[in-house]
Formats: structure tokens, sequence, C-alpha cells
């Protein structure tokens, strides 16, 4: 079976391109032979051709060449990377794609974007929404979908009528019955009820990720989410991984505070990323649960905002969140690590949290710091940026190093500490030099961000 890319086709001269593809033009196009193409083998004039594509712009084009030129072959696209619908046109040209009899998809990831949309609707834009909808319910058409293994629905509105999943939702779930991986990114829902509805419609899915979503009706009370759909969602399918990002604070109350509830014990991973605004009572109850415990993914951002002070000037070790029932965690992102303007403040906090851990199936653990990242920045925080004091008062390196050698951290494998750019080559220097004698000195890296 041969494989060839579009820069390999064969462009028609002007007469050709310019007249319409009729039946009545293709008696005057022979198929090619060997010596008038000597990069096409004989056997594609018979056989099945295998088309790797990631430029969805250009398919329905080299569908229309490998037709003309090779009129006695099947062709089959194999798209591996991200097909994004996010404009009308190309929803239209999708749709002319996979309406050809002489074209197979098979998709890994669909994105479905509605991020070009405006606010306000208007009955004079275009309806992305009943583009895509059509896409899912044209019979014979649903084969070509059917074996995406992942499936992205990006910014989508659903309280709003034409823009509703409530027509369509039991079409994308009987297109993709195959979905192994959902995610739900920048949706608007009216409620807990009406996302945990959407959610449970994907039975096949393993994985659900849930992103920036938000509620019309606002945060859900606890006991109104749980008669709304969760109970369903987690025992009727076959959901056992789960990442919630930033999303209103009732989905991380029924997940991460229930310390006695059974029915979430079916999940073998949980995921969460926690950006600090008023999270920190979500962040203790979920370490405090049972929940907690079967955590294999934790990324906070802007750690020192949980962090409690005794004083203006340093955090208390007694109000630090406890790491201590993270046994089964397997990956650690503290993001956004703002630079405090008073030297030391948080320097020994990390090195403490770290020391918690008891987990064996820790692989990786991630710094990253940020001096653009307070949301409150000090008078003279420039000045104390500039003279680069903040790389060694950063961490207390000396406890951090202890830290590492006494913990039994079983497969830590990246240690990974990221830094702004222009401070990247001084914070080498400073890690190798501190870390030099630890244990986990294999393991540590430093990464250059652009910032």
């Amino acid at each position: 079976m041969s494989h060839f890319k579009t820069s390999q086709l064969p462009k028609l001269d002007g007469s050709c391109s310019d007249l319409p593809y009729k039946k009545s033009s293709i008696t005057f196009l022979n198929s090619p032979t060997e010596p008038d193409f000597p990069w096409i083998s004989p056997e594609l004039t018979d056989n099945i051709i295998d088309f790797l594509s990631s430029d969805p712009l250009s398919l329905k084009r080299t569908s229309l060449v490998c037709r003309l030129w090779l009129p006695r072959s099947r062709f089959h696209l194999f798209s591996t990377v991200r097909l994004e619908l996010i404009k009308l046109r190309r929803i239209n040209k999708f749709l002319q794609l996979i309406s050809s009899s002489h074209c197979t998809i098979h998709i890994g990831t669909l994105v479905i974007s509605a991020r070009i949309l405006p606010l306000e609707w208007t009955s004079e834009y275009p309806d992305v929404a009943a583009s895509v909808h059509s896409i899912l319910t044209v019979p014979g058409l649903c084969r070509a979908l059917s074996h995406a293994s992942s499936l992205v629905l990006d910014h989508f509105d659903t309280t709003k009528t034409c823009l509703s999943f409530s027509f369509g939702i039991e079409a994308i779930s009987r297109t993709f019955t195959n979905v192994q991986s959902i995610t739900f990114k920048r949706i608007r829902f009216k409620n807990s009820a009406h996302m945990m509805y959407c959610a449970q419609s994907f039975p096949s899915a393993t994985k659900w990720t849930c992103s920036k979503v938000t509620f019309v009706d606002g945060d859900d009370t606890t006991d109104h989410l749980r008669g709304c759909g969760v109970d369903s969602v987690v025992q009727t399918s076959a959901l056992h991984t789960v990442v919630l990002d930033d999303v209103p604070g009732c989905v991380y109350e029924w997940f991460f505070l229930h310390e006695h509830d059974e029915k979430t014990m079916c999940m073998d991973t949980l995921s969460a990323t926690l950006v600090a605004d008023d999270r920190l009572p979500f962040l203790r109850g979920m370490l405090l649960s049972q929940i907690g415990s079967r955590l294999t993914v934790l990324e906070i951002s802007f750690l020192d905002q949980y962090i409690s002070r005794q004083s203006d000037f340093a955090p208390s070790s007694q109000n630090l969140p406890d790491f201590s029932r993270l046994t089964q965690l397997r990956s650690l992102r503290l993001c956004d690590i703002s630079i405090d303007i008073v030297p030391g403040a948080y320097r020994k906090a990390i090195p403490r949290l770290l020391s918690q851990i008891r987990s064996p199936l820790l692989e990786e653990v991630y710094f990253e710091c940020t001096t653009f990242a307070l949301p409150h920045r000090p008078t003279g925080g420039k000045k104390y940026l500039a003279n680069r004091s903040w790389i060694h008062n950063f961490l207390d390196w000396d406890l951090l190093a202890v830290v590492l050698a006494r913990n039994q951290f079983g497969d830590l494998r990246k240690l990974c500490f990221v830094c702004p750019s222009y401070y990247g080559a001084r914070f080498v220097r400073l890690v190798c030099r501190k870390l030099e004698d630890c244990p986990c000195c294999g393991v540590v890296s430093v990464i250059e961000s652009g910032a």
C-alpha cells in the first residue's frame, strides 16, 4: 500500500483548472502511466491509495485530483492530527469531502469550535451549529466520523437556541460511538444538570475533561448537583479519568469533598487544575478527603495564594496544605509561582510541601516561576527583580536538597524548573551548584520560558 503527499501531486495546466470538473471533461483525461509520471507506481491505478494529510483546506482538491488521474482507485484519507472545524467555509468543504463515495476518512481527534462567533447572535450570521448538526445527521456520513477517538467541543453557548445541544446531543452521541475522550472547553451551560446530561451522552468515553466552563445560573449547590446527573455519569459510564481545569466551584466540591462517597471510587485517575481565587476551601477539602488519596495529577496555579501567612513576612508551616494523603500522585505541577517582594517569604514552603508527599509513584515535579504573575505587584518590584536576588530567595535550596535526599520518591524521572529566558543561564548554574550532591541531580532540568 503506497503513500504520497500533496507536493507530489501533478498540477493541472491553466486551461484545465479553469474549467468546471464535469463528467464530460473526465473522458479527455487518461490514466497516468509510469513514463509520464515516474513518481507514480503502476499498481496505484488499481489499488487503494492512502493519503496522509494534516491540512484540511487542501483535502477537497487532493481528493479531486486523485479521482481525475486515478479513476480506478479508491481514495482513502487518514488524518491522524487534529481536524478543527471553525469557519463555515471549512465546514462546508469538509461536508463535501466526506460526502464523496471515493473517499473514506479516519480522524483521531475532531475539534468542533465556535470561537469566532459573536457574543450576540444574529439571524444574519451563518449558523455554524446547524452546519455541524447537518454533518452529524446526514445518512451515510456518520461512518466517516465514527472512528474518532477524541472529541473536543469548544466555545459553544448551549443556552442559545441555535447553538443548543438539546437538538443535537443525541445525534452526536450516536455518531461518536467509539469516542474515548470527550472535552468540554469554554462552553456555557445553563447549569450543572445540563453539563452532566451532555457528559453522560457519551457512554463509551473513559476520559472526561472539563475546562473553563461556565453556568448561567451560577454555581449550583452540592445537593442540586448531586441530584442532577453526576451520579448517573459516574455509575453508568466507563469513565475513570476526570480532568477538572478551572471549573465552577460546585464541580470541585462534588468530586473532592465527599469523603465517604463510594460512587466516585470507580475512577482510577483524577486530575485537577486549580487557579487560586476562592478555591482554598476546595484545595484543603480535596487533600483531606478520600478522593485526595486517589489523585494522580495535581496542578496548582498561584500556590502562594493558598498558603496562609502567620505574619506579613512568612507563611505558617501549620497552615500549609496537607499533601500527606497524596499517596497515588504521579505528577505535581506548581505553576505561576509569583516572585515575592519580601526575600524568603515562601522559600521554605515548597520544600516542606514536598516533604509531605509519600507517593512511590511520583514521576515528575514542575516548578514554574514567573515575574509577571503577581496580580498585585507591590511598589519596587522591578527593582527587586532587577538585582536577580529572587533566584536565590525563590527556594530554600539547602532545604530542598535535604528533602530530595531523605524522601524516597520512587520513579522520579523529572524535576523541572521553568523560569524566564533572560534568567535561564544563571538559574542553571545555581541549580547545578545547589543540587550537585543530591541523589536526584540526574533528573533535574531547567526550561527557559519565552517570558
